[in-house]
């Protein structure tokens, strides 16, 4: 079992470095076996996927454990890239978006109905800011999604080929 475990990988990082999309963008994927402790304190076995650019470690994600199967365990690898990278950052664009201008909107009216300038230019600065940041999370969102395309590929066709 574990030297099958262990063929498997080696084929499912050859499949990821092998992505012509990958290549181009400068990414390179290391997969090992790793232990950690988990969140009982306990000695697990993990598989960690590494993420390289110019041989600089950008990105570094786990399985919670060792799962059966290797599409559980790329399914366990995407959902560490989803916890890790990009469910806050669709929090930061979906508040952006909702709760904070909203709130911004209605500050801005109370302040331009007093004649408050220096109100208003802060909260204009405040709005310019959280759209900055805004815009960089959606930029890097592109990147995180691009990994997770990958991943969904490569683990079709480690699955093709099994069948």
């Amino acid at each position: 079992m574990e030297k099958v475990m262990n063929n498997e990988l080696k084929e499912f990082e050859r499949l990821l470095n092998q992505d012509w999309m990958m290549k181009e963008e400068g990414y390179s994927f290391k997969i090992l076996k790793d232990k950690t402790n988990n969140e009982a304190d306990e000695i697990v076995d993990v598989i960690t996927m590494q993420v390289f650019t110019d041989d600089e470690l950008l990105y570094t994600y786990s399985t919670a454990q060792i799962f059966g199967t290797l599409e559980e365990n790329i399914k366990s690898i995407i959902g560490a890239i989803y916890n890790e990278d990009i469910n806050y950052r669709k929090r930061i664009i979906r508040n952006y978006k909702g709760s904070f201008l909203s709130r911004k909107i209605k500050s801005l009216n109370n302040a331009i109905a007093k004649g408050n300038t220096d109100k208003v230019n802060a909260i204009n600065m405040e709005i310019i800011e959280k759209y900055k940041q805004s815009e960089k999370c959606k930029n890097e969102l592109v990147e995180f999604k691009s990994f997770i395309s990958l991943l969904y590929r490569t683990k079709d066709l480690l699955i093709s080929k099994v069948a």
